[in-house]
């Protein structure tokens, strides 16, 4: 049996994505795919890319990401920790961000797999579970597994001959859990299991750090596991 797996959504909550990197590697995982927003909410962004990049973690583009890297800051449509963030990144960091791709298409084990942070249409869009849009996207998509981030709540599904799979979030969680969410893809038999994961990590070490930038109003949904 082979294993990948997938995650999304750090929102530089390196302390979530440490747990779950931990956990990932207690599961002999040989690849670990990032659909993106690995940016955005939360005060360490250096640290979580350090993390990505030591594990050699393939990352996306996120419309957070996006937004931060091609300095879109208003107070009527993004967070004020957008401009901090892209203020505290280093150098190195900023060229990271600026070389990741917004889709990854491969072959694993015979299934076509593609991997977008919102929809493949835009990193905009939501695939959320059950509805017109993200049947449609299946349908288009041309490949046996379609798995995208950008909701922050884990769900798989299937339309026809594609599997929707959506790992949820690692550092901003929405599902009602403030457990970083992710899903472990085995290859066993000529199929795709995928395993939902919750991890539990140190929320006092994000929180704190939340509070000394002056982001404690970020802490109540990261307590929650609620938007």
């Amino acid at each position: 049996m082979e294993k990948y797996a997938v995650i999304s959504d750090i929102h530089s909550n390196s302390p979530a994505l440490s747990a779950v990197l931990h956990e990932i590697q207690q599961e002999g995982v040989t690849q670990i795919y990032n659909l993106g927003d690995s940016l955005g909410y939360h005060t360490m962004p250096n640290e979580t890319i350090f993390l990505l990049q030591e594990h050699r973690v393939r990352s996306l583009l996120g419309n957070h990401d996006h937004a931060i890297l091609t300095k879109q800051f208003s107070p009527q449509t993004t967070p004020d920790i957008f401009s901090w963030t892209w203020h505290t990144l280093t150098r190195k960091n900023h060229s990271w961000l600026a070389m990741l791709p917004q889709s990854i298409r491969f072959i694993w084990h015979g299934a076509t797999f593609f991997l977008c942070h919102g929809s493949p249409e835009s990193m905009e869009e939501y695939c959320h579970a059950g509805t017109p849009y993200t049947r449609t996207m299946a349908e288009l998509i041309d490949a046996d597994y379609l798995l995208c981030g950008h909701t922050h709540i884990p769900y798989s599904e299937r339309y026809g001959a594609t599997a929707v799979i959506n790992p949820g979030s690692v550092g901003k969680p929405k599902h009602g859990s403030p457990h970083a969410s992710w899903v472990l893809l085995t290859a066993d038999s000529h199929q795709i299991i995928p395993t939902f994961r919750q991890t539990p990590y140190p929320i006092s070490v994000i929180t704190k750090s939340l509070n000394d930038h002056g982001f404690s109003r970020y802490i109540k949904h990261l307590e929650t596991g609620c938007s």
